[in-house]
């Protein structure tokens, strides 16, 4: 059978009417109808990182977080959905679309260039689709759940045929651009929040531009170091200026999509402000700094806003950004933020790097967030310019780690604070989303990961190449602390080099103590996504060879109880007389 097992978002979007036209039109108007509305929703679904599955009739079956996770798929979705819903009734003023989201594992198995998913929360997508009145977008509560950016309503409960029960539904207003910061306090930081104040000063003392690129994996608390900065400066006895843009993952027009953020912010107008609106704002603010080129410059600022530039436009943009950022900078310290930055566009890139390399007389702090990925894409960010530092933002100790759980957690439950920070390697925002649940619902003990846990850890592991990402959940078989040789046989080839790659991607480690050719996992949550990806039946097959591969070695101690537990998993995973068996003899070995 194959495929993987996923937490993924699905979206059912049906056109309303569309019975109705049929018994008026003859089938090849229907079909010429029909079609602007079938493109209308593909290129939404396909441009915010959905996979279309099907077409059913008039109606669209859509999967996000399936093949490749991102880490934000509900929040994609949401986003969708709605853009769907705004396109086909531009397209169209007598034409509208209900629309279903709902979260949940589904088995998604790709074939022939399809791909195939199957699950409850697809049926439960089509319910609620169903249940939606026309233009609306209806959300089931594990998608709401996982949404951190969707503004939602709740809309009562929908009665679901084939389902245990009612659904609680939701009904999508809007999805904002920003996360909201968390409320927990900033634990752990201190000596990387005393680096990024440093820096300032320095660029505040010397008057010369300094680029910083702060790198970490998601949720390892990025943008809340970035935003603490900030709030100092802003809040500094002589304060700076700080003006901030971020770089979104999906949506068309991306291109310098950071800069008319950061545009926006300073002309002191909305993010959806139009850019008639921007470029009269920015005119002003720009001849209250004493520039007698405003009008020129908010001309070739807006470029970045008003669609991709030719090439004369963007030399003009490049000319009118070092003076707008000079000017910016003039009478107080200026910080520009990019957050994000793995997701920039290269111009925005370029424009990054020429400010801190070409300007000069010019108290300029450019702060860029990103993944490890901006790294992989764009080795040589930043290496042009004179005043470059690169901080690496590792997890937090176990002792913050714990700290923070206990802040988070409801008091009957702090207890359990350092086995969560444990199990979040240092990782603030899944220690925060793991106590958060559990102070919502009581839920955790059960091991159950929350779903936006899941789906930034699958997020990274769907972004490695085929052989690494093989590598991982073949290791993943073999428990959180795992073995080169043992490895090699499960794999039937030598593991070397996926070892290496997935050691430099901070997702294994070479285990403490131990000696060459040993590894664990950097926390469990990376260890229990993987090993959950695979299908049940995979699972226990390898669970099987792994049994053969221990029994071709040399004794040692722990054997027996490592095969018993292979045993074990392998006819929990896929029972059989054998399979039962087996795990009984392996049980009755290890107690001897």
């Amino acid at each position: 059978m194959g495929g993987e097992r996923k937490i993924a978002t699905m979206l059912f979007v049906d056109l309303v009417g569309s019975t109705k036209l049929a018994t008026q039109l003859d089938p090849e108007d229907l079909r010429g109808r029909l079609e602007p509305f079938f493109e209308a929703a593909r290129s939404a679904l396909e441009q915010h990182g959905g996979t279309v599955e099907k077409y059913i009739g008039d109606a669209v079956m859509a999967v996000f977080g399936a093949p490749v996770a991102h880490g934000d798929d509900p929040d994609r979705a949401v986003a969708a959905g709605l853009a769907v819903a705004e396109r086909v009734s531009e397209l169209d003023g007598e034409l509208t679309v209900r629309v279903g989201i709902e979260t949940g594992e589904v088995l998604s198995v790709q074939a022939a260039g399809d791909l195939r998913v199957t699950g409850e929360a697809v049926n439960a997508a089509a319910r609620l689709q169903q249940a939606a009145e026309p233009g609306e977008v209806l959300v089931g509560e594990r998608a709401a759940r996982a949404c951190r950016r969707a503004r939602l309503e709740g809309n009562g409960a929908v009665e679901a045929k084939g389902l245990p029960g009612a659904l609680s539904a939701y009904r999508a207003i809007a999805v904002e651009p920003d996360t909201e910061q968390s409320r927990a306090p900033l634990i752990g930081r201190d000596d990387d929040l005393d680096m990024l104040r440093l820096i300032a000063r320095r660029a505040e003392r010397e008057r010369l531009p300094q680029l910083v690129t702060v790198i970490g994996e998601s949720g390892i608390g990025k943008t809340r170091l970035g935003a603490e900065l900030f709030g100092e400066l802003r809040s500094d006895p002589d304060p700076w200026r700080t003006i901030i843009g971020r770089s979104p993952p999906y949506g068309e027009g991306i291109a310098f999509w950071a800069l008319s953020e950061i545009l926006r912010d300073a002309a002191g107008v909305s993010t959806d402000a139009p850019p008639d609106d921007v470029e009269r704002s920015l005119r002003a603010l720009l001849s209250e700094l004493g520039a007698e080129d405003a009008t020129s410059l908010a001309s070739g600022l807006t470029v970045a806003i008003r669609g991709k530039p030719d090439c004369d436009a963007e030399d003009e943009l490049n000319r009118a950004w070092r003076r707008f950022a000079s000017l910016l900078a003039s009478d107080r310290p200026l910080a520009i933020g990019v957050d994000d930055a793995h997701w920039a566009d290269e111009g925005t890139l370029e424009l990054l790097e020429d400010l801190a390399y070409g300007l000069h007389d010019a108290p300029i702090l450019v702060l860029c967030t990103s993944r490890p990925e901006l790294a992989e894409r764009r080795p040589e960010f930043g290496r042009t310019a004179r005043n470059n530092t690169q901080l690496e933002l590792l997890p937090l100790d176990r002792d913050a780690a714990t700290r923070l759980a206990e802040l988070l957690l409801p008091e009957a439950r702090r207890g359990e604070a350092a086995r969560i920070a444990d199990a979040a390697g240092g990782n603030p925002f899944f220690t925060e989303e793991v106590s958060r649940r559990i102070g919502e619902d009581g839920d955790g003990a059960d091991g159950t990961l929350p779903d936006t846990v899941q789906a930034a850890v699958a997020a990274r592991i769907d972004q490695l190449p085929a052989e690494e990402k093989r590598t991982l959940q073949y290791a993943a078989v073999l428990g959180h602390t795992f073995s080169e040789g043992p490895l090699r046989d499960l794999l039937g080839a030598d593991p070397n080099d996926p070892l290496w790659s997935l050691r430099r991607r901070a997702l294994i480690q070479e285990r403490p103590g131990s000696e060459a050719g040993h590894y664990v996992f950097r926390h469990q949550l990376i260890r229990d996504v993987a090993y959950n990806s695979l299908t049940r039946r995979e699972r226990a097959a390898l669970h099987e060879r792994a049994v053969e591969a221990l029994r071709a070695r040399e004794p040692f101690a722990e054997l027996p109880e490592l095969i018993a537990y292979h045993l074990d998993h392998a006819h929990e995973l896929d029972p059989t007389d054998a399979r039962r068996r087996g795990a009984r003899e392996g049980t009755v070995a290890a107690a001897d």
